[in-house]
């Protein structure tokens, strides 16, 4: 991210991460978010993160394919509970809605997060 800092000073209002924290290491996704809520710059501020809730027969296979065919040994799942826990613990005023993806393509979820 501090290459996008160097090449970028603009801010921005809104970023989704698609199915990209399962691949970050648990220690480092921290570092991850306080990167993107400092590339959105101040208020009004949009997460929007789209994951896997990690049960079930699909999930598995996906992370199955992750691990085997993709070759990322290190993925590890974080359900909506923890994704929220995770983003509070760097923004914690953050609203959160869920979206109704879950209800329609389980295990897939999304959450967005917005300043109040």
């Amino acid at each position: 991210m501090a290459q996008l800092h160097a090449r970028a000073p603009r801010r921005y209002a809104a970023a989704l991460l698609a199915d990209v924290l399962h691949h970050v290491p648990p220690p480092h996704r921290v570092d991850l978010l306080q990167d993107v809520l400092e590339a959105l710059g101040p208020a009004p501020r949009t997460l929007v993160v789209k994951e896997l809730i990690p049960q079930g027969a699909r999930s598995g296979l996906a992370f199955w394919a992750d691990r085997h065919i993709s070759g990322d040994r290190g993925v590890q799942a974080l359900g909506p509970a923890a994704l929220v826990g995770l983003v509070r613990s760097v923004w914690p005023g953050a609203e959160v809605t869920a979206t109704g993806l879950a209800d329609v393509d389980h295990p897939n979820y999304c959450l967005v997060f917005r300043d109040p």
